[in-house]
C-alpha cells in the first residue's frame, strides 16, 4: 500500500455524537453474527465500545471530524469490509529514547494481533471524552501508562500531531522524548510488563535504524518509522 507524507496539524477536533454510525445501522446484525464466530475461536475478546469516525476534514492547521461509539463487533466487521463507510482515527505517542530510538512493543500471545509489533497505543474510547470532544493526549497518556507503566510527565512531548493515512486508518502521531537510554527504557517497561499476567504486550524493544525493522511490524508502522528516522 502506498504511503503518503504526513500532514502536520496543531490540533485534532473530533466531535462526539450520540447518533449511530451509518455503518452500524446497516451492518450491526451481521456483524454480531460474525462476532460469535470470532469469540468461539478467541474467547478472551470483549465486545466493548470504540470510536468509528466519519467526515474527517483538514482545515488550516487542524483536523476535524465526527466520532460515534460503536460495538467492537461492528468495528471489527468494518475493518474486514474494505468497502465499509467510515474512518478510524487513533493516536500514537511514539516513545523515543535519548539516542533517538523509537520503542516498539510485541503483542502478547493472548491478544487479537498476537506477535505483531507496534508503537504501544490503543483505540480511542469513552474514557477519552472531554465535554463533547475527544482528548487524544489523554488517550496517549492512559494507554502508555496501562501498557508500559510510562509516566509522560517525564517526557518532552512534541506539540501538535503528524497525521498518517494508511487505507481507511488515520494515525495521529506525536513524539514523546525521554532523557533515558533505550536500554534503560526497555528495562523499565519490560519489568512492568513481567508483573502483569494479563499484559497486552509480551515485551518492548528499541529500533535503531531503518534497517532493523522487525518482520512482524504492523504495516502502518513502516511509514511512521521511516518518517521518524528521516526527520529526527
Amino acid at each position: 500500500m502506498a504511503e503518503t507524507n504526513p500532514i502536520f496539524v496543531q490540533s485534532v477536533e473530533l466531535n462526539v455524537t450520540d447518533l449511530p454510525h451509518p455503518y452500524h445501522v446497516k451492518n450491526a446484525d451481521i456483524a454480531l453474527e460474525a462476532w460469535q464466530d470470532e469469540v468461539a475461536r478467541k474467547p478472551f475478546l470483549f465486545n466493548g465500545l470504540v470510536f468509528l469516525d466519519h467526515s474527517l476534514t483538514y482545515q488550516d492547521d487542524r483536523l476535524t471530524g465526527t466520532s460515534h461509539l460503536v460495538l467492537y463487533s461492528t468495528f471489527l466487521h468494518w475493518l474486514q469490509n474494505e468497502n465499509g463507510e467510515g474512518d478510524h482515527l487513533f493516536a500514537v505517542g511514539l516513545i523515543v529514547s535519548k539516542e533517538g530510538f523509537p520503542i516498539l512493543g510485541e503483542m502478547a500471545a493472548h491478544t487479537f494481533n498476537a506477535g505483531k509489533c507496534y508503537a504501544p497505543s490503543g483505540s480511542l474510547d469513552a474514557d477519552d471524552i472531554e465535554g463533547d470532544t475527544i482528548n487524544l493526549l489523554a488517550n496517549i497518556t492512559r494507554e502508555l501508562s496501562e501498557e508500559t507503566g510510562i509516566n509522560l510527565s517525564n517526557a518532552d512531548i512534541q506539540q501538535g500531531f503528524y497525521m498518517f493515512c494508511h487505507g481507511r486508518k488515520t494515525i495521529a502521531v506525536t513524539r514523546c522524548n525521554f532523557d533515558l537510554t533505550a536500554e534503560a527504557l526497555c528495562k523499565q517497561i519490560n519489568e512492568f510488563i513481567a508483573k502483569d499476567p494479563e499484559a497486552e504486550l509480551a515485551k518492548v524493544f528499541a529500533v535503531e535504524s531503518k534497517t532493523h525493522y522487525p518482520e512482524t511490524l504492523a504495516d502502518y508502522m513502516v511509514g511512521i518509522l521511516n518518517w521518524h528516522f528521516e526527520t529526527i
